[in-house]
């Protein structure tokens, strides 16, 4: 069973607004409520495909009881979170021409008692799961990552991390199956500006020899690429407007994890990422499962350096 972990979930009110007057009344007709955070974004998009997963993590008070009711009535996704005291927060998407703006609240305080049902739930994961986590940690809990990661490679459990950059240091030395660092993420770890392709694959190399086994690095309008120990391989990008970018690399995360459980193989996987994550970015909505099956035949994967 895949297992996706959301320390820190939101509601999303996405707004379309298509100019802001900041310091005036703005107005809008069109908005709506979606369960969002990486961990839920990535159980939805699994969903979408046809692929069961567990949607664990902290929610609380109404917030957290629309999550709930989103993930099971919506979807029909099976949840087994922490239950805590305070609501889960809220999260702000304005959305209008010509970009994205994003007002994102910081999380509520989770308890070391709150932390350890938590972690006992990871615990009763078996080694033929697979554990995906997402996004920032829990407010009050900043080593949990790394607490989760130790847990897995005691347990043999393999798990996916998709995070902030400056969570990097603590699960690295754990072995994580993948990482999926885009160019912020790995200015934030690595202290360095980070433009040229070669400059990419030096920094996911050294991702790979501090413990990563798969570093896939999404990288904006350049793409992608994927770097295994002694492999690097780098996809094809298609040509179409962009609608929508929120949740582009969840999808990618959930096409990586699809096309390995399907296939066992890396480049497929690597195909699949690229598919689903373009089904999010030129699409309507998150993992459109029509634009992903439309665009896998169309992903061209080329090795691009020799071993490491």
């Amino acid at each position: 069973m895949i297992y996706t972990c959301t320390p820190n979930p939101a509601i999303d009110y996405k707004i379309e607004l298509e100019s802001i007057t900041y310091g005036g009344l703005n107005r809008f007709s069109n908005s709506r409520f979606l369960a969002g955070g990486k961990g839920i974004n990535v159980s939805i998009a699994l969903k979408k495909l046809g692929i069961e997963s567990v949607c664990t993590g902290f929610i609380g008070g109404f917030t957290g009881s629309f999550i709930q009711s989103e993930l099971a009535n919506k979807y029909a996704i099976v949840e087994d979170f922490v239950h805590v005291k305070q609501d889960t927060r809220l999260n702000i998407k304005i959305t209008g021409n010509p970009t994205e703006t994003e007002l994102n609240h910081d999380g509520n305080q989770i308890s070391n008692v709150e932390k350890e049902l938590l972690l006992a739930k990871i615990k009763r994961l078996k080694p033929e799961d697979i554990l995906i986590c997402g996004g920032s940690t829990a407010k009050g809990q900043p080593l949990l990552y790394q607490e989760i990661a130790r847990l897995c490679q005691q347990h043999q459990i393999r798990f996916v991390m998709d995070t902030p950059g400056n969570y990097m240091s603590q699960f690295l030395e754990y072995h994580p199956f993948l990482i999926k660092p885009n160019l912020v993420e790995l200015k934030e770890f690595f202290g360095q500006e980070i433009k040229e392709m070669s400059e990419f694959i030096h920094y996911g190399q050294k991702l790979i020899e501090s413990g990563a086994e798969h570093v896939l690095i999404s990288m904006g309008a350049e793409g992608s690429i994927l770097l295994t120990k002694n492999h690097i391989y780098r996809a094809s990008t298609l040509d179409y407007p962009v609608k929508n970018t929120v949740g582009a690399g969840d999808s990618m995360v959930a096409g990586f994890v699809l096309g390995y459980q399907k296939t066992n193989d890396i480049i497929e996987a690597y195909r699949s990422a690229v598919a689903l994550a373009s089904a999010t970015t030129f699409g309507n909505e998150l993992a459109d499962p029509n634009l992903y099956r439309h665009f896998l035949d169309s992903i061209r994967i080329q090795e691009i350096h020799g071993s490491i």
